[in-house]
Formats: structure tokens, sequence, C-alpha cells
């Protein structure tokens, strides 16, 4: 089912602030970590606070983005069954005489 059109802009998240890191790649059953430094972008001129506060405002942009998109999916799958039910019911011959439109 195709997401809904909410979003135009595209939203780019950073993965991780500027910081030192641990990764960890399991293969097999065995585990590999190594070191990870995300360095800042040189050009800009923004305070570590500042950074993290704008990571947290995307994120939150982000979750409720995608809350919404899976709520309007949820409805409109509802609203299918509901039309599917309708249509049995339609065409069920018992049902004559007991519902109608008023």
């Amino acid at each position: 089912m195709p997401k809904a059109p909410l979003w135009g802009a595209t939203l780019t998240v950073r993965k991780g602030l500027p910081g030192t890191y641990q990764v960890r790649l399991t293969v097999l059953g065995k585990s590999y970590t190594a070191p990870l430094e995300i360095k800042a972008d040189p050009r800009l001129k923004i305070s570590q606070e500042d950074m993290a506060k704008q990571f947290d405002l995307l994120l939150k942009i982000r979750d409720k983005v995608t809350e919404t998109d899976d709520t309007i999916i949820q409805i409109r799958d509802v609203r299918e069954q509901i039309n599917a039910i309708n249509a049995r019911l339609k065409s069920d011959p018992s049902r004559k005489g007991y519902c109608r439109r008023r």
C-alpha cells in the first residue's frame, strides 16, 4: 500500500552527533567491534548543544510523520475492509427487506 503524501521534502537526519562511538558487526555468530569517530563539519559554526537540539527535533519530526503515515495506512485498510463487507452484504439475498437506506 502506498505511503501517504504528507511530507513533500526530504528529512535528512544525521546518523549520530559528533563524538566517539563503538560499532559492532556480528557475522555468523561472531562479533567484531571497532572505534568510530564522527567529526563535526568544520564549515558549520554551531555548538554541540545546538547540534544536539537540532538532532532531537529532526528525530521527533521524523517519528511524528512516520506515526501519522502509519495511521493513514491503517485507516485505508479499515476502509477497504468496510467496503468489502458492504459489497458482500449488498449481494446477500438474506438481507433483502431488512436494511434499507433512508
